[in-house]
């Protein structure tokens, strides 16, 4: 799903398959229960870009490409608006650096995609290869990075 996004995708769309139950347990499931932590996850992602990102002054949604080169893990995916606003998605967690240009300041949030859980954590300024630090929970496990003015 944030892959998809990530990459600049138009949308997602959920198919139901269980191992074992081949393509008739979509037609044959009754309780949509099971699947709660990906309504859950789903949800968070539109959270996260219709009002954590588009509430942020600097940030246009229309203006980030992907540039997963400006990520010191070669496995992140990175959308920017060089100078302004960087979206990074930890696939595995870890500790980043992004590269920065210019002398300005930015502020870091992290963000739970598996909780929706916002955390306000530092600021990074000057330019160059910048440290995001360290999620502030279940570091192993994918986060987000907000970086903007």
């Amino acid at each position: 799903m944030w892959g998809n996004v990530m990459a600049g995708g138009g949308g997602i769309e959920w198919y139901l398959k269980n191992n074992g139950a081949g393509h008739a347990y979509d037609l044959a499931v009754e309780n949509l229960r099971e699947f709660d932590a990906h309504w859950k996850q789903t949800g968070h992602l539109g959270r996260f870009f219709r009002e954590i990102v588009q509430e942020q002054k600097d940030v246009n949604l229309q203006n980030l490409e992907p540039a997963n080169g400006l990520s010191s893990n070669g496995s992140d995916w990175v959308l920017a608006d060089e100078g302004r606003a960087y979206i990074i998605f930890l696939r595995e967690g870890g500790s980043p650096s992004l590269t920065l240009p210019g002398n300005g300041s930015y502020i870091v949030q992290w963000f739970n995609p598996r909780s929706g859980k916002l955390f306000n954590r530092a600021s990074v300024s000057g330019s160059g290869s910048k440290s995001l630090g360290s999620a502030p929970e279940q570091t192993g496990q994918d986060w987000v990075i907000l970086v903007s003015k």
